[in-house]
C-alpha cells in the first residue's frame, strides 16, 4: 500500500502532465495523471492535492464551479495572474511557465497546511 500523498494532475497537454509527474514523483509523491477533470463526487477522499491547468477549467461550461468543488487543496496553473474569477477559486495559483521548484514547493506547502488543519 502506497502511503505517500496522492496528487491529482489534470492538464490536457501530455508533455506538461509528464513534466509535472516527474517533478512531483521525485519528491516521493504518488501522482495520478488525467487529461480531463473528473466529477467532484469521484474526487472525495481520494486525493490529497490537485494540480489543475486553467485550460481544463476553461474548456468546460461549468469549469469554475467544478474547480471550486474539488474537495482537497488545489493548485491552479494559469497563463496570467488574475484570469480566475474572484469567488470561484480559493486555492493556490501559479503562473506558467513553471520555473524551478515553484510548483513542487506550492504542492508541499498545500500538503503541510492540510496536515496542520484541526480534525473534527
Amino acid at each position: 500500500m502506497n502511503s505517500s500523498p496522492r496528487i491529482l494532475v489534470v492538464a490536457p497537454d501530455a508533455e506538461l502532465r509528464r513534466s509535472i509527474d516527474f517533478a512531483l514523483e521525485a519528491e516521493g509523491l504518488h501522482v495520478i495523471l488525467r487529461a480531463h477533470l473528473p466529477p467532484p463526487a469521484l474526487l472525495e477522499g481520494v486525493y490529497d492535492c490537485a494540480v489543475v491547468d486553467e485550460s481544463v477549467v476553461l474548456s468546460a461550461s461549468d469549469g469554475w464551479a467544478r474547480l471550486a468543488a474539488i474537495p482537497c487543496a488545489t493548485v491552479l496553473l494559469v497563463d496570467r495572474i488574475g484570469s480566475a474569477p474572484r469567488g470561484h477559486f480559493t486555492g493556490s495559483i501559479i503562473r506558467k511557465p513553471l520555473l524551478g521548484r515553484s510548483l513542487v514547493d506550492r504542492v508541499l506547502a498545500a500538503l503541510h497546511a492540510r496536515d496542520r488543519e484541526p480534525t473534527a
